[in-house]
């Protein structure tokens, strides 16, 4: 049987990794880094992060809890000016969009600026290349985006935004043109892109 002290070391040993500051208990795995518990009247115990932040798996696990945040991600997409039966030979001045999915709500924007359309073929004009497709969900809103910025279009538009009516990771480009008299929307056809076109889009979405 272990004598006293040896029980008493062992759990010394067992006890070192934790640290009690106050409210604050951490169980530390290196010299600088731990996860720690804090605790307040207000807020009752929760996890309390001070470096490298709390990590989510590449592929997300979901949860049936409503009240549970099971993914988050950051990253780049490349977005592509085409047509709705595709596009070639086309060369961009820029070309880049970034994202953050928080559970199943994505944020995403991008500018991308084209330097020789190429062929750009279809009856309408699209985005391609959204990070994650739209959900097809009763309510939902596919994709809506947002226009900040545009240029160098062979039509006078005064207006841009679009949406994704389910084509999957890509997004329709509609708008309101000067010639055109009261509150009609026209998509943006393959015969309104040109060489040095430039838009800047912001988006958000259910996925």
């Amino acid at each position: 049987m272990p004598t006293p002290l040896v029980i008493y070391s062992e759990v010394l040993r067992l006890l070192e990794p934790f640290e009690v500051d106050g409210n604050f208990l951490s169980l530390r795995t290196t010299a600088d880094s731990a996860l720690s518990l804090a605790q307040s009247a207000s807020a009752g115990v929760y996890p309390l992060v001070t470096t490298n932040g709390i990590v989510f798996p590449a592929t997300a696990v979901p949860s049936a809890n409503a009240n549970t945040l099971d993914d988050y991600e950051e990253g780049t997409w490349t977005p592509v000016i085409g047509g709705s039966s595709g596009e070639s030979g086309q060369t961009y001045n820029y070309q880049g969009g970034v994202y953050t999915k928080i559970g199943n709500r994505v944020f995403a924007s991008c500018f991308v600026k084209l330097a020789v359309a190429g062929v750009i073929s279809g009856s309408f004009a699209l985005i391609k290349g959204l990070p994650f497709a739209p959900a097809l969900v009763a309510g939902n809103s596919p994709a809506v985006m947002y226009c900040t910025d545009f240029a160098s279009l062979a039509t006078n538009w005064v207006n841009i935004n679009g949406g994704n009516q389910y084509l999957g990771t890509s997004c329709a480009i509609s708008g309101r043109k000067a010639a055109a008299a009261g509150p009609t929307i026209d998509l943006l056809t393959p015969a309104d892109i040109g060489d040095s076109t430039k838009f800047s889009f912001n988006f958000s979405y259910l996925t």
